[in-house]
């Protein structure tokens, strides 16, 4: 199976477009597997990766600097 990306919106009939390049391609290849992705409002990774920090930080004790000079 090949792979083909593009961003989109849907139209004002709620149906999705597909930009113009593709649509030859699509013609040959009539049969398909469709797999929509939605941005998220949030950003799942900088939501990860805040709360790695701040658990992370949460175990550094005054104790711990002695090793950020090494």
């Amino acid at each position: 199976m090949q792979a083909i990306e593009f961003s989109t919106i849907l139209n004002q009939q709620n149906q999705i477009e597909i930009p113009m390049d593709y649509i030859p391609f699509f013609a040959k290849k009539p049969k398909m597997r469709i797999i929509i992705l939605i941005d998220d409002a949030d950003n799942e990774d900088d939501i990860w990766k805040d709360a790695t920090a701040a658990h992370f930080l949460n175990g550094y004790s005054e104790s711990d600097n002695i090793y950020d000079k090494i």
